[in-house]
């Protein structure tokens, strides 16, 4: 028997998500919820008013008009993607204490506690009812899911993978899994060779944080620490914060982040103790932000972490 001690993680891939959406759902919801604003006139021409044209060496196609699809280069292009699917939490019914969706622009995410595949077999095929009401396909060849299984569960992967399916074909499990720009692995650990993403957002706020202090754009202390925090800290240590709970390996690389970024922005010595370091950028370790944020939780509970 497949104990409950498991957990499956599901990232549906939406094709083409916003490329295809449907214009005339868009037109047609903004007129009936935004009956008495003028803002839905603006929105419908907006969506609607769109050329595009292909150029090949010096010469350019005719225009053609965009059908379908929200610009994705545009502010108000991920608004209205999540104007179009915004209701699909509340229109799929599930138990909360053994399923969860999350949804963040068009990554959707079911997580599953235990073993009722039957039960999470359901919520898919809801979730792709639903998406295909508003003409949106979910790609079964790139859909994957991720198991991860607690330390007292003995059985072989092969026997506790749930067999889910997207229209008859089986979803593709894998090793690891990126959730929001964070790959994680089987054991809830961050792949950290494998995040592109994230090696990139750090390297780029790294030389953006240098090119500030070479020019001098900040001087105050505080303007400082507000920048390394919402640059560095929250992306290397706020983002993964619950993997960090069980994987020091990712702790050591925060910490590791953050001391190079402090020694090349102000361009210390490399031999300076990290000791130094974090006393004078007033700088938490991921070991402290980690337990403060565990005690917070303790704090908001009331009688847990």
């Amino acid at each position: 028997m497949v104990t409950e001690n498991q957990t499956t993680i599901l990232g549906l891939d939406i094709e083409g998500a916003f490329d295809n959406v449907n214009q005339r759902i868009i037109i047609d919801k903004q007129h009936k919820e935004l009956a008495n604003h003028s803002v839905r006139w603006w929105i419908a021409e907006f969506i609607t008013n769109r050329t595009i044209s292909v150029k090949v060496g010096q010469y350019w196609s005719s225009e053609r008009k965009v059908l379908k699809g929200v610009p994705q280069g545009s502010a108000l292009g991920p608004v209205l993607w999540n104007y179009t699917i915004g209701n699909l939490h509340r229109a799929i019914s599930m138990d909360p204490r053994t399923h969860s969706m999350l949804i963040y622009a068009d990554d959707i995410t079911v997580v599953a506690h235990g073993s009722k595949h039957q039960e999470t077999q359901r919520i898919i095929d809801n979730i792709i009812d639903y998406l295909e009401g508003l003409s949106l396909r979910v790609n079964p060849t790139k859909t994957e899911q991720l198991t991860i299984r607690g330390p007292s569960n003995p059985r072989p992967r092969s026997d506790m993978t749930a067999k889910l399916t997207i229209r008859g074909e089986v979803i593709r499990q894998c090793q690891h899994i990126t959730l929001l720009g964070i790959t994680i692995n089987e054991e809830l650990r961050v792949e950290l060779k494998e995040n592109e993403y994230l090696a990139s957002r750090v390297k780029n706020n790294q030389k953006l944080l240098r090119h500030i202090s070479n020019h001098q754009i900040v001087t105050d202390n505080q303007e400082w620490r507000t920048l390394i925090k919402s640059m560095i800290t929250s992306v290397t240590t706020y983002n993964i914060l619950p993997m960090l709970a069980v994987d020091s390996k990712a702790r050591a690389w925060c910490n590791s982040v953050h001391d190079k970024t402090l020694l090349n922005t102000f361009k210390w010595p490399h031999n300076t103790p990290l000791k130094v370091i974090r006393t004078i950028a007033d700088l938490q370790s991921a070991e402290e932000i980690l337990c403060a944020q565990l005690a917070k939780g303790v704090t908001n509970d009331g009688h847990r972490l």
